[in-house]
């Protein structure tokens, strides 16, 4: 049985939203070169810079795992 919930976030999620996002965009945005060329610890600086402070954030948890996450900035 699945333990799936969806709750705000915290700041233990960070890695791991930081890795759903990086991993995702990778596959999703092969055409676009900047992204591809984007590393990972660039990605979580962005995360931390301009996502985190201006997005309210949830994560999707599947057994204790962020699996997915929606980052909202005003509606």
């Amino acid at each position: 049985m699945s333990d799936e919930s969806i709750r705000p976030y915290q700041d233990v999620d960070e890695l791991a939203v930081t890795n759903v996002w990086y991993r995702s965009a990778t596959a999703a945005f092969a055409f676009l070169p900047n992204w591809q060329s984007l590393t990972f610890d660039q990605a979580q600086s962005i995360f931390r810079e301009v996502i985190l402070p201006r997005c309210e954030i949830w994560v999707g948890i599947d057994n204790n795992n962020v699996v997915a996450f929606l980052a909202m900035n005003d509606s």
